[in-house]
């Protein structure tokens, strides 16, 4: 049987009391359990201030819930309220930590976005003309704007939506594309980022209402990029690029800036960045193998294993988390998912002192690995 969800009224009393509240979590490796019932669970966001984080409840074939978290009322299992249909699952909170946005389903309807938050409940986003189904992958931070993708037949279509225009197109970066997708929103909700794609051509993208798409350039001798993260006013921009799309990258200044790879791996992806871009967010690959990992200038590309120990923060033994899906605005809190074949995979929150400042023994490790680079 699935848990109850608490009340409307117990939630957004829960949500709250800690908005604002920075630095509320303690130090620390959170797992999130499912709830009685569930299969798995995964977080995909963070508000800005690291309170409240949002993610997936999976029942198997029985469906899929949304939940809200926070350390003191831990998950929320909101997406088992009659409201929703039953497979639901957000892709984003917004910075103020009240709304959510992801993708619904129900015997009776095919995938639409949707915005959820206590104060006005679940509403489903529709669909572009002509389009299957839609997916929302960010929200803004006061949960006004929302952006993502149509799909169809032959491709997809990035989209934007707001109460006052409903959902619209933002097109492609050139002719020929035939699929964009709008992957995440500044906290002002004034430029969305994501991929658009053609036959020959990849291109990232930033797109704001004065401008419209202007392409991210790739790294020199790269065969396209896409922008997975962006910061709080859009002067900072993440993503992957390469020949392969092998790179982690972030887009500063008008330059695109190869965040390097994790020792002993061969890829790495970016999916979201802190305010100042000291914290980038995303994976390590190597080939049969995927983990999350942490990306600042101190350190470098790291994984979040190791990252978290130069922080004092100890990952339990057997448990491998996958990828960094958000990180708050400070950079202090991490969030994403764990996964390994044989594991109940469970989402995440991990919390870190200011990762500005390493303690000794963090600092020792990080200066033994750059002299070991350089000798």
């Amino acid at each position: 049987m699935y848990s109850l969800p608490m009340s409307t009224r117990a939630v957004t009393t829960a949500i709250l009391s800690l908005v604002g509240c920075a630095g509320v979590n303690a130090q620390s490796f959170t797992l999130i359990a499912p709830p009685s019932g569930g299969t798995a669970t995964r977080i995909d966001g963070v508000s800005a201030d690291g309170s409240v984080a949002t993610g997936t409840s999976g029942f198997g074939g029985a469906g899929a819930a949304s939940f809200i978290w926070t350390a003191a009322a831990g998950r929320m299992d909101v997406g088992l309220d009659p409201g929703f249909p039953v497979f639901n699952g957000p892709r984003a909170i917004s910075g103020d930590g009240l709304t959510i946005a992801g993708t619904a389903s129900g015997a009776e309807q095919p995938g639409r976005a949707f915005r959820w938050s206590a104060a006005s409940g679940f509403q489903s986003l529709g669909l572009l003309p002509g389009a299957e189904f839609s997916i929302a992958n960010d929200v803004s931070g006061d949960g006004s704007v929302v952006v993502g993708r149509n799909e169809y037949g032959s491709g997809g279509l990035a989209f934007r939506w707001t109460e006052a225009e409903g959902m619209t197109s933002l097109g492609f970066t050139r002719p020929g594309h035939f699929f964009s997708e709008a992957s995440a929103v500044s906290r002002d909700g004034g430029a969305i980022v994501g991929i658009s794609f053609g036959a020959s051509t990849t291109d990232a993208f930033a797109w704001t209402s004065t401008t419209g798409m202007t392409t991210l350039p790739p790294l020199p001798g790269a065969g396209g990029a896409y922008a997975s993260g962006v910061n709080f006013n859009a002067s900072i921009v993440v993503g992957t690029s390469g020949v392969h799309f092998e790179r982690a990258v972030m887009w500063q200044n008008g330059a695109t800036i190869d965040l390097g790879l994790a020792s002993g791996y061969s890829a790495s992806n970016a999916y979201a960045v802190n305010d100042d871009g000291t914290v980038v967010v995303g994976s390590v690959r190597a080939i049969g193998s995927e983990l999350a990992a942490v990306w600042t200038p101190q350190t470098g590309m790291r994984t979040l294993v190791d990252f978290l120990a130069l922080h004092g923060v100890t990952v339990p033994a057997g448990v491998s988390p996958l990828t960094c899906t958000g990180v708050s605005a400070d950079g202090n809190t991490i969030v994403g998912y764990t996964g390994l074949p044989g594991q109940v995979n469970q989402g995440f929150v991990a919390t870190i002192p200011s990762p500005g400042s390493l303690g000794a023994a963090g600092a020792l490790l990080v200066a033994g690995a750059r002299r070991r680079r350089s000798a």
